[in-house]
């Protein structure tokens, strides 16, 4: 779980980079095209779990690249996760 400065760096970072809205803080149509097309490569190259952090960190590292660390990434796949998480 993350703490309250890496959830605000994270936000920033994600907002910066266009995948979400500065107003609203919920994902933009170019985040939802990333882990669309992240989604897509995963199920043509036969990965059907269902473990969303997986396309998550794949369309974010498509978006910002590799050179994002990994406590950095984490956290994003953390945020974005909560975005794309069906509700019960």
């Amino acid at each position: 779980m993350m703490d309250t400065v890496e959830r605000q760096s994270a936000t920033r970072s994600l907002e910066e980079h266009g995948l979400l809205k500065h107003s609203t803080h919920h994902p933009t149509r170019r985040w939802h095209a990333a882990l669309a097309r992240a989604a897509a490569d995963l199920v043509r190259g036969g990965d059907l779990r269902s473990d969303l952090r997986i396309p998550i960190a794949k369309a974010l590292i498509e978006q910002l690249g590799t050179d994002i660390d990994d406590p950095q990434l984490a956290a994003m796949v953390e945020l974005m996760l909560e975005f794309t998480e069906p509700t019960q």
